[in-house]
């Protein structure tokens, strides 16, 4: 059977035992107590246990010590026990050489979609063939009249070239920066068709008749290792996060002609912003 294991929070008002029971036999279920997978301490001082009520101010972090590691602050023990509990299933599941690992909140469920005949269009990973690719596109909209003087919108796209081949084509190279004419798109493709102005369409030129397929940046980003920092952001190195603060040095900050420091940072300053992460993560 399926593994799962099941953290229940100390607080929490009933139990999932009742629904898990329906599927003995199937599931290998094993609900774990605090006791299983929590310490009752770590690097950064004592873990706190049990229920935790958020209208007690000694649960509280105080305003002009928000940084300070509070163990009774309920988000700090609602943020240790989530991390800690991944890393045990992480390892529980190492430990019995189970290499598939789902990690679900309570709001988080997968459902199998067989592929039908009749499935609707889904947003393309790369362009086809022959249709050149729009990147870090932006969408451009213009106030209009149409021919009938009526309220309308022109829509445009904007963005940097690639995909093309090597040696270019029609006088265009990859790199390139690209506007369209107005789009060739109507009122119901552009908000709902598929080829409407959307990650993963492909779009139309009303004018040039060019077509373009509109690169999902933020999947690509996710998916793709970038061998430098794009021109304007600053590179740091040695970085490190403590308290919610990610610090670091300056490193090989300058534009492409050495000679102009990026954003007042010279090599080897040190940088520090502010984040939303309050530690580094558990190390497993």
């Amino acid at each position: 059977p399926r593994p799962l294991p099941v953290a229940v929070a100390p607080g929490s008002r009933s139990s999932p035992s009742d629904i898990l029971g329906r599927w003995d036999g199937m599931i290998d279920v094993r609900v774990w107590g605090e006791e299983d997978y929590l310490p009752e301490s770590d690097g950064r001082g004592p873990i706190g246990r049990g229920p935790c009520d958020a209208g007690d101010p000694k649960n509280k972090q105080k305003d002009d010590a928000r940084e300070q590691y509070n163990p009774d602050d309920c988000l700090w023990r609602h943020r240790k026990r989530q991390r800690y509990f991944v890393k045990r299933c992480m390892s529980d599941f190492r430990a019995r050489n189970m290499t598939w690992v789902l990690l679900v909140d309570v709001d988080e469920y997968v459902a199998f979609n067989g592929v039908e005949g009749d499935d609707p269009d889904a947003p393309l990973d790369v362009a086809p063939g022959g249709v050149p690719t729009l990147a870090d596109w932006r969408e451009r909209k213009y106030s209009t009249t149409d021919e009938g003087g009526n309220p309308a919108i022109d829509v445009y796209v904007e963005g940097t070239l690639s995909g093309l081949p090597r040696e270019g084509r029609r006088g265009k190279h990859n790199g390139d920066a690209e506007r369209t004419n107005r789009l060739k798109i109507s009122g119901a493709d552009y908000f709902r068709g598929p080829n409407g102005v959307a990650y993963g369409n492909v779009v139309e030129d009303g004018v040039a008749g060019a077509e373009f397929f509109l690169r999902d940046d933020h999947a690509w980003r996710t998916a793709t290792h970038m061998s430098s920092a794009p021109p304007g952001v600053v590179t740091i190195r040695n970085s490190r996060v403590a308290n919610g603060t990610m610090s670091g040095n300056a490193y090989h900050n300058t534009v492409f002609n050495g000679s102009t420091s990026m954003l007042d940072f010279a090599d080897g300053d040190v940088v520090r912003f502010r984040t939303n992460w309050r530690e580094a993560p558990v190390e497993i």
